[in-house]
């Protein structure tokens, strides 16, 4: 009896094998038989937590430190009901001026919204508008995300070979630069 029962284990355990060793032959093929990807698809974008809505921003034209320029933000919101608000933030050396760096958008069909930046920047490179989008209103609990949107001020390739004069650059004994910071650390 207990012979019987090894013998008709074995007999499943190979059997499992032989099935994991098919399936694993077929799906080699299949990758083998698979086209090269084209890139002229669309990026398929990974879904974050948060409120349901995408933004997208273009800059209108090129402009310089201590000019204005604009960036016109696309959002798209997936909601029936509902509000949207924005707010829009400059990140360090750049301000976002004009009325409507917070904006409220009625959200009673899904749709996409236009919505015009006034920026400057006290010196030229790549810059960022930080964007907090929040619902209100809508069913289930009210959610938010955040965003960034990049400005390119100036002669990025200049500003990006200038030192920082915040930044001290030391030498390790190896020869390597580094950059020592302060930190503060708390273990709980």
């Amino acid at each position: 009896m207990t012979s019987l029962r090894s013998s008709t284990a074995l007999a499943l355990l190979m059997s499992g094998f032989i099935l994991v060793g098919c399936t694993k032959s077929q799906l080699t093929e299949t990758k083998l038989q698979k086209a090269p990807p084209n890139f002229a698809e669309p990026i398929v974008r990974t879904v974050k937590t948060g409120a349901a809505v995408s933004l997208d921003g273009t800059q209108r034209f090129a402009v310089t430190a201590g000019q204005n320029g604009t960036v016109d933000i696309e959002v798209l919101e997936g909601y029936e009901e509902g509000t949207l608000i924005l707010e829009a933030t400059g990140s360090e050396q750049l301000d976002v001026f004009g009325a409507n760096r917070t904006l409220s958008l009625d959200m009673t069909s899904v749709q996409t919204h236009a919505w015009p930046l006034q920026f400057n920047a006290s010196s030229d490179g790549v810059h960022y508008i930080g964007i907090q989008a929040r619902t209100e209103g809508v069913e289930g609990p009210n959610l938010s995300r955040a965003f960034a949107v990049r400005v390119e001020v100036g002669d990025l390739a200049a500003a990006a070979a200038k030192p920082r004069q915040d930044v001290e650059i030391q030498a390790t004994p190896e020869g390597e630069s580094v950059v020592v910071m302060q930190a503060e650390e708390t273990i709980e």
